[in-house]
């Protein structure tokens, strides 16, 4: 299992507190990755700007922040979180995670998925 912690940050976005997932290297001398999630405590979230650092790709971070994000939501009351995926490379990570396309316009997919 990969040890990498996860900090959460509160910060304000139009007037609603927003949450940024950090992920460091085990070490806990680089970010490797980061998330923002927006929404939360509405019926659904929005996770936007997921990014891992290339050398640190294929190892779960992505995933470690998904997960990570998913109980965020689930603990402010929301069902539901999605997501905007601006390419197409990283489809197939969220479909492993159960993610499902819902819309897609102009270069951008929304894929979605209800949390229990």
């Amino acid at each position: 299992m990969l040890r990498t912690p996860i900090l959460t940050f509160d910060f304000l976005l139009d007037g609603h507190i927003e949450k940024r997932l950090v992920a460091l290297s085990p070490d806990r001398e680089a970010v490797i990755g980061t998330v923002n999630v927006q929404g939360l405590g509405r019926a659904a979230a929005t996770v936007f700007q997921l990014f891992v650092i290339p050398e640190w790709r294929q190892r779960g971070v992505g995933r470690k922040l998904m997960e990570t994000v998913e109980g965020l939501v689930l603990a402010s009351g929301s069902r539901a979180v999605s997501a905007i995926v601006t390419d197409q490379g990283p489809m197939g990570f969220y479909a492993a995670l159960g993610y499902e396309p819902m819309h897609h316009e102009r270069g951008q997919t929304i894929v979605a998925k209800r949390l229990k």
